[in-house]
């Protein structure tokens, strides 16, 4: 009460559809964030490619 909270029990589908309601009202709606950025590291495309030139270099000096 203090905090303005809620709990749920849900034993139907009733209850449920009740609870997705009352998160629908305190969530936004995913499409309207702004779109995430995943980041990738790419260093190991220019590392193998780094790596098999050395190999390449040892392998003929051999």
């Amino acid at each position: 009460q203090t905090s303005g909270g809620a709990t749920f029990r849900v034993r139907r589908t009733e209850d449920l559809r009740a609870m997705a309601a009352a998160l629908d009202r305190l969530e936004p709606n995913p499409a309207e964030r702004p779109p995430m950025r995943y980041w990738q590291s790419l260093w190991a495309w220019p590392g193998a490619l780094g790596l098999l030139a050395l190999v390449l270099i040892g392998w003929r000096r051999g």
